[in-house]
């Protein structure tokens, strides 16, 4: 997140998408692969319901390692200087796994403990891993966030093709400040992927922004802009008067980017506009833009609720095989079903399971129809979209992932 003031006015001149609990909104992990066969040895489930931290990991079994985070030093987390900076040592990595790095990634935990919003640490944030299977590293967070939360530092594996999993997590402390030393924050988070990528293939990609401490402001702006390879504004795809969300200084609003916007390898700001008659404060958050990738993402409809007769759940998606989708026969099926975080497995038992018809470019629209009586207190949900060919084989599947709440 980059921050400026701007120009004083004098006075008088946001696959599977997975649906859970009591918890906040997630985006999905970038290409993942299925949930029923991407756990690393050692690890814990690479779906972002998963807050295990591996200590207990595995005891049924001696000849397995357990990878676990050691030592973080630096801390506690202190939310009003400019940045921490986090030394993390840990072991347990498998010597003979293949991968092309580990990474220290930073979260908000929701009240389930689960990651949520986007990760915090700054740049390029890599462990070393020796030959015995230790690793270290240094992590730098800005100082900008609010303390009432929780957190956790995060070692991920990447294995290539956007793959990750999670190997461990530690909790990470946080220093108790006076409240009017802590800084204005925004906070710009995707609901349909980990990191800051606009897709092509979804009908619209959904942003959930967040400011808090905002004192004093009346106005509230939001700008979703195309720039060149110098940097330069080329378009404003999205402008959104926010004003009405603010709340004491605080706000959560939502802007929607329509998908067929989006052009690949372009580069891509969110600005984030507050202000009164006499001041003005932006924030800027950078984005991507991907017209190649499968993605899916939950269109309305969510949160569920345990207490309605029937959730109609509407989801969109694309990036499938134009050519087996436009076979006459082939159909995109979804399938909403249980899925168990502790074992990373999603339960047999389906609860809906309906297809729709794909456009011949590959993208596809659907809806759920999820009975309220279905769903549970703190349980989590998959939905999961993939290509049928017209002889019924699967073709390929959506791999993105959602965290939305349920509510009564």
């Amino acid at each position: 997140m980059r921050s400026f003031p701007t120009r004083s006015v004098l006075a008088g001149a946001c696959t599977l998408a997975l649906i859970g609990g009591t918890a906040a909104t997630l985006s999905p992990v970038n290409a993942a692969p299925p949930a029923t066969s991407n756990t690393v040895q050692g690890g814990s489930s690479s779906l972002p319901g998963n807050n295990n931290n591996n200590d207990n990991a595995n005891d049924n079994s001696d000849n397995v390692q357990q990878t676990k985070i050691t030592s973080v030093e630096g801390g506690p987390l202190n939310p009003i200087t400019g940045e921490n900076t986090l030394t993390i040592t840990g072991e347990g990595i498998d010597p003979n796994q293949s991968f092309e790095s580990l990474q220290a990634e930073v979260y908000e935990l929701d009240a389930d403990g689960d990651r949520t919003g986007k990760n915090l640490a700054q740049d390029d944030a890599k462990l070393t891993v020796t030959e015995d299977g230790h690793f270290s590293g240094t992590a730098k967070v800005k100082g900008n966030f609010d303390p009432q939360k929780r957190y956790a530092v995060f070692a991920v594996i990447y294995s290539g093709h956007g793959y990750h999993t999670v190997e461990a997590r530690q909790d990470l402390p946080v220093q108790q400040v006076d409240e009017k030393n802590v800084h204005p924050s925004v906070t710009v988070t995707p609901d349909f992927a980990w990191n800051n990528t606009f897709y092509r293939h979804l009908n619209t990609n959904t942003l959930t922004v967040r400011g808090t401490r905002q004192e004093g402001a009346t106005r509230l702006i939001i700008r979703v802009e195309a720039l060149d390879e110098n940097g330069k504004v080329t378009e404003t795809l999205v402008t959104k008067d926010a004003s009405a969300d603010l709340n004491g200084g605080n706000f959560t609003t939502k802007v929607q980017v329509p998908g067929s916007k989006i052009e690949s390898g372009k580069r891509y700001q969110v600005v984030v506009e507050t202000g009164a008659n006499d001041w003005s404060r932006a924030e800027v958050e950078d984005f991507g833009g991907d017209t190649e990738s499968e993605a899916v993402g939950i269109v309305d409809g969510a949160p569920l609720s345990r207490s309605a007769a029937e959730n109609r759940l509407k989801v969109a998606g694309g990036g499938f095989d134009a050519a087996t989708a436009a076979q006459n026969g082939s159909k995109v099926r979804l399938i909403f079903a249980e899925y168990d975080v502790e074992n990373d497995i999603i339960r047999d038992d389906e609860i809906v399971n309906t297809t729709v018809t794909p456009k011949p470019n590959g993208d596809f629209e659907g809806e759920l129809t999820i009975p309220g009586n279905k769903l549970q207190a703190g349980k989590k949900y998959v939905v999961r979209a993939y290509l049928e060919d017209a002889d019924g084989r699967v073709s390929s599947d959506i791999t993105l992932k959602t965290l939305v709440p349920t509510k009564e």
